[in-house]
């Protein structure tokens, strides 16, 4: 009977400590999670990897739950985020590798931890109570590795480039530059002041940003840091009056 003894105690002292938020498992760093619905899809993300997912964050204030952001209210569209080291243990990035694609969880943070050690902020928003905790509730749509999406990416330039029957060579940097219609004047130098328009797209021609639905054009110094590098290196290549099509590698 002794043994059995020792067993339903440690049972009884696992339970007693996972009661403090009912519903929820602890972890061995102390993450406390609790799973809703799992997918069928049962590789889990780690460091590095690409995910994609949605997710509503809620905290306490003044004894009460305040909600303090929710994806799907900002975009429709799903966040998708490079997987970073943990900052701590029971961190959020490591209840995002508990997860596989189709899975919903919720995960219970500390604010104190979460807003001085993930989000960098130095200390909690004072509208947020001491010592409570943060709720996550996630729910992940996709997880890829770093080397599948590059060889997706390299397959959709080369049919793109096909396509649109593109036979301009790349930069050394990899941008493609092609020029729809020549420009005059000066060549674009550091400390010019360029006026533009611009539009960006996906490849697959899914917009993500056009200044053109704007009554003005956008204006910035030339030289100093805009857009990403690799747009910054097509407008030094364009004059007053250059129209040009820029296909730039997502490592810019």
């Amino acid at each position: 009977m002794k043994p059995l003894a020792v067993l339903l105690l440690l049972a009884v002292t696992f339970m007693a400590c996972s009661s403090k938020y009912p519903g929820f498992d602890k972890t061995s760093t102390g993450l406390y999670y609790k799973l809703y619905k799992v997918g069928s899809d049962t590789v889990k993300p780690k460091n590095g990897d690409w995910i994609s997912l949605h997710y509503k964050m809620s905290g306490v204030s003044k004894g009460k739950d305040t909600l303090l952001f929710e994806s799907k209210k900002q975009s429709p569209d799903a966040i998708r985020m490079q997987l970073p080291a943990s900052d701590y243990k029971g961190d959020i990035y490591e209840g995002l590798r508990m997860l596989s694609a189709g899975d919903s969880a919720t995960f219970l943070i500390n604010a104190d931890s979460l807003f001085r050690k993930t989000f960098r902020q130095g200390m909690r928003p004072r509208f947020i109570d001491t010592n409570s905790m943060v709720t996550f509730s996630v729910h992940v749509l996709t997880v890829d590795k770093p080397e599948a999406l590059k060889k997706k990416e390299q397959d959709d330039l080369q049919a793109y480039l096909k396509t649109n029957n593109v036979t301009v060579q790349p930069t050394a940097s990899g941008v493609y530059y092609i020029e729809k219609t020549a420009g005059s004047g000066i060549k674009i130098d550091t400390g010019c002041q360029v006026k533009l328009h611009f539009k960006v797209s996906l490849i697959n021609g899914k917009q993500i940003f056009s200044s053109f639905e704007r009554p003005d054009p956008i204006q910035f110094s030339y030289g100093k840091r805009f857009d990403t590098p690799g747009l910054n290196e097509a407008i030094g290549l364009m004059k007053k009056g250059t129209k040009a099509t820029v296909i730039v590698p997502s490592s810019m």
